[in-house]
């Protein structure tokens, strides 16, 4: 007897085809390598970029003193593109030529964006190009303006603008480094060269200085000690300071900018878009109130040789807190030892480096914009109203819900890397002056790519390192980019179970 098939209308096996077996290999390489949806593959393209960097640095070619680690070229790669300034060598002195380029070229794809470098090129050079949907979606994640209509346009205005901002920056301080002599100045490899008459090294400087201002970097060419040299010299750090407030507002500001402009000539209303709005107001009041508490803070510490006021004029003092409490806004220049900064000062700092500048800028951190929404919601919630409004328009919960995740995925990253500095510094017992305060400073330093630092980064174990990189990385690509980069949009399942209240808090 013989035993009959279950499912007699199965259908046959197909036979096999190499041209299918090809497009198999084709859509697991895109899978792995490219990524199915647009953070995915913004995150694969500056991890591998990143990588690309990090090879360049570890070269002979780059450092003076030869080949380094791939970790040392890996955190400094991550620094320099994150534009972030925590660094484990000097850049004036350890890097050679081609190697501060790298790091130039790191910092300015960087603080731009990989997608608005090309369709900038293309668009600048072809004058026929259109960009597609794909194009403009990448590009609306990476700088563009939260409208898709407008990406193309506020990319172009606003790299003119930081262009320019770079441009005149330079020429100022390369002008004002070879006529103004200041023997701080510690460059090259025996640190005995100075700007002063030197057309080339100042011109050099200029251009250096000035790019990762406007991008917030927070890299310098000047010494060991940052601005430290130019702690009295006020003109010198309202240049700093206008280029790294300009970097950090956002392009779709200077859009705005543009567009009331041009609006204003024609005869025409103009209304500033709601993310111009709530980006700049929340830029300034995150300053204003981080600046006065520190100002407050340091009045009423107690006064000793170490502290700012100990051996410093009021003026001098009050420059010194406004011009480093400003730089925790991304920009990670520094004009004194932070440690003379009093510990709760130190956590102001940390939350503001934490919290960062805007969305669509050169800046990291959870963003301004996130901050705002969430203290918005808090108070609608409070006041009993069932939508947040901000500027007479509506937020979407579905953006309320990720300013929280984005939130809460920033502090816990920053506290985790606290503690593993923490951790791993009490197992090697080498640090003795890294406590919590100061370990916290660092790591949101880290996630705000801000680049200040209370001690050498140099003397940091492998995993505090590892995770320091991390954190720049997902600070400079963005917290909600890197959650949607492993989400996984085919396969969302829309089911609707019984709902139930949970007591909470």
């Amino acid at each position: 007897m013989f035993l009959k098939a279950k499912d007699s209308t199965a259908l046959p096996l197909k036979p096999f085809s190499w041209n299918r077996f090809f497009l198999g290999i084709k859509k697991i390489f895109k899978t792995i390598f490219v990524g199915n949806t647009r953070p995915r593959q913004m995150f694969n393209l500056y991890l591998y970029f990143l990588l690309f960097g990090t090879i360049l640095l570890m070269t002979p070619l780059a450092t003076v003193k030869g080949q380094w680690n791939f970790l040392e070229a890996l955190f400094t790669a991550s620094s320099a593109f994150s534009d972030t300034g925590l660094t484990v060598k000097s850049t004036a002195n350890d890097f050679t030529f081609f190697g501060q380029l790298v790091v130039l070229l790191l910092i300015k794809f960087g603080g731009i964006g990989l997608i608005a470098v090309k369709l900038f090129l293309l668009s600048l050079f072809q004058f026929g190009h259109n960009s597609n949907l794909k194009e403009r979606l990448l590009i609306q994640g990476e700088r563009g303006s939260p409208k898709l209509g407008t990406s193309v346009n506020v990319l172009k205005v606003g790299i003119i603008v930081m262009t320019l901002t770079e441009f005149l920056g330079a020429i100022t301080l390369a002008l004002y480094f070879y006529f103004v002599p200041n023997s701080g100045v510690s460059y090259g490899t025996n640190a005995d060269m100075i700007y002063n008459n030197n057309f080339w090294l100042s011109l050099w400087a200029g251009v250096f200085h000035s790019i990762s201002a406007v991008n917030n970097a927070g890299f310098d060419i000047i010494g060991q000690n940052s601005l430290v040299p130019f702690q009295t010299d006020y003109f010198v750090q309202w240049v700093f300071i206008i280029e790294f407030v300009i970097g950090g507002i956002g392009f779709p500001v200077f859009y705005d900018l543009f567009s009331y402009i041009r609006s204003k000539t024609e005869g025409k209303r103009f209304r500033f878009s709601l993310f111009t709005k709530l980006t700049v107001s929340t830029y300034f009041i995150v300053a204003i109130l981080g600046v006065g508490s520190v100002v407050l803070v340091e009045l009423v510490s107690p006064i000793d040789s170490q502290s700012i006021w100990g051996n410093m004029s009021n003026g001098n003092a009050l420059m010194a807190i406004f011009f480093n409490t400003m730089s925790t806004r991304n920009a990670g220049f520094y004009t004194i030892e932070l440690t003379r900064f009093h510990a709760t000062s130190g956590v102001i700092q940390s939350f503001m480096m934490w919290i960062g500048s805007s969305p669509a800028s050169t800046a990291g951190g959870i963003r301004t914009t996130t901050l705002a929404i969430i203290i918005m919601s808090i108070f609608s919630l409070a006041s009993g109203r069932e939508n947040v409004n901000i500027f007479k328009r509506k937020i979407a919960p579905q953006t309320i819900k990720m300013a929280f995740a984005v939130a809460f995925v920033g502090g816990f990253m920053v506290i985790f890397t606290s503690m593993v500095i923490l951790i791993e510094n009490l197992f090697n017992n080498i640090n003795g002056d890294i406590g919590f305060v100061q370990s916290l400073y660092d790591a949101a330093s880290a996630f705000g790519t801000t680049g200040l630092s209370v001690f050498d980064n140099a003397r940091l174990g492998v995993v505090s390192k590892i995770c320091l990189i991390i954190c720049m990385f997902v600070g400079q690509l963005g917290v909600s980019t890197t959650i949607l980069a492993w989400s996984d949009s085919k396969r969302k399942r829309n089911i609707n179970r019984i709902q139930e209240d949970v007591q909470i808090g």
